[in-house]
């Protein structure tokens, strides 16, 4: 006789070695409990290390099958027709946004949720913190882990030598587990600068770090989109970091972002910034994890009456705050605004990660963008589109580098973002399948 126990558990599985893996089953009919999986390659007594960092108890196999064989004694037979309907309609919903062709990724947005928390479940589980934690994660109770995770860094940069040179410095200030050094990567993509200042930089950075950086150049200059989808053509690692040539980042962005890679799947995740307008800080920000403030749009920003964007603008000055509003973008779904911006306003390529497969997925930038503005909007939509999270990492942040911009640099951009609004808005109202296609 056989049967079928549809329940809302959770396996995770993450590996300890390229041939052994530790998975946790959450949530089951007859508890929480975890399973190892090794071979000839992963010996007894660091079995027995990884238990006791991890404060878990030791079974035998005798102990676990008497275990199993009490506990599913006690479950009772289940009405399969009323679960089956309930699961039914859920998995045939996502089947008719995500298979229907015609289906538009306006419409697609408007079905899907940015619900995360059984996610964060798992990750408060292991780490005892939420995902959105303020608080660094202790690298230190993972030393038992195999991190068999690889990054690549693609930072595009023009005409910005001085503050690319703070970027890779905080880059390679990153503390994580050792073995990750080696297995992240930097690609500088060169976007038609006029001197050689940028690959002199990327020279001397390599002649002391402990991560290594590529130099790459387009000869004329393309745009940050085809920079960018240039470096991710190139990447070797799974995770994607899409990180701007004046960003500085906090000593631990890394492994805070590769952490929650580690276990998670389809998840994009941002982290905020704080705007500074002078270098003379550096070397205390160099050992900082984030700001103490964020001057993040999404965190806190007064908007005006004429401000323009994907919603229109309030009819008075209004101060929003996208990430409190919406229970850390949990309930950001479903093309719900906050005054101007929904969901997919929240991915900025100022820094973000996201793996490289789901990358590909969707096509990666999205060539019709030119200048400035919306090109990661419309990633973003993508990204929704195609089943993936986007979680705030509040544990890290970065500083921006600001610079003066002069008028006609000013009248440049409001251009060029007005144009990009068309675009955007013209590109939703595709079809999902032509888009990505």
């Amino acid at each position: 006789m056989g049967g079928c126990y549809i329940s809302p558990a959770s396996i995770i599985k993450f590996a300890i070695s390229k041939k052994s893996a530790f998975i946790l089953k959450l949530n089951t009919k007859v508890g929480c409990f975890y399973e190892i999986e090794f071979y000839n390659d992963f010996s007894y007594k660091q079995i027995i290390n990884l238990l006791k960092c991890l404060k878990l108890k030791f079974w035998t196999d005798l102990e676990y099958k008497n275990w199993l064989l009490k506990s599913w004694g006690k479950i009772k037979r289940e009405n399969l027709n009323s679960l089956f309907k309930n699961y039914w309609n859920d998995f045939s919903h996502m089947s008719d946004i995500l298979y229907d062709k015609n289906k538009s990724i306006k419409d697609i947005l408007e079905k899907i949720s940015n619900n995360y928390s059984e996610y964060n479940n798992i990750f408060y589980i292991i780490t005892k913190k939420n995902l959105w934690t303020n608080k660094n994660i202790n690298l230190y109770k993972f030393k038992y882990i195999d991190f068999n995770i690889s990054a690549s860094i693609i930072i595009p940069a023009k005409d910005t030598s001085f503050s690319l040179s703070k970027t890779l410095e905080s880059i390679n200030n990153n503390i994580m587990p050792k073995q990750l050094y080696s297995q992240i990567e930097i690609i500088v993509v060169d976007d038609g600068t006029c001197n050689n200042s940028i690959e002199e930089v990327v020279n001397i950075y390599n002649s002391t770090s402990r991560i290594k950086a590529k130099y790459v150049r387009i000869q004329n200059n393309a745009g940050r989109n085809y920079a960018r989808n240039i470096g991710a053509s190139l990447a070797a690692g799974e995770i994607l970091f899409f990180i701007d040539s004046d960003i500085i980042l906090g000593k631990n962005y890394l492994f805070e972002h590769l952490l929650r890679h580690f276990l998670f799947k389809k998840i994009c995740l941002v982290s905020f910034k704080r705007d500074i307008y002078n270098f003379s800080k550096f070397k205390i920000i160099l050992n900082r994890n984030r700001p103490q403030k964020f001057t993040d749009f999404r965190v806190k920003k007064l908007v005006n009456p004429n401000w323009i964007g994907i919603y229109p603008s309030p009819s008075h000055k209004q101060i929003l705050k996208p990430l409190e509003s919406t229970k850390y973008f949990m309930n950001f779904g479903c093309r719900k605004n906050i005054g101007i911006w929904d969901l997919s306003c929240m991915v900025t390529t100022s820094n973000l990660s996201i793996r490289r497969e789901e990358f590909i997925k969707i096509g990666g930038f999205h060539k019709l963008f030119k200048g400035w503005g919306f090109e990661d909007t419309f990633l973003g939509s993508c990204l929704i589109a195609n089943g993936n999270f986007i979680i705030p990492v509040l544990s890290t942040g970065v500083w921006h580098f600001c610079y003066k911009k002069i008028d006609k640099e000013k009248r440049y951009k409001s251009k060029m973002f007005k144009e990009n609004l068309n675009k955007y808005k013209n590109l939703i109202n595709k079809s999902f399948h032509e888009i990505i296609k």
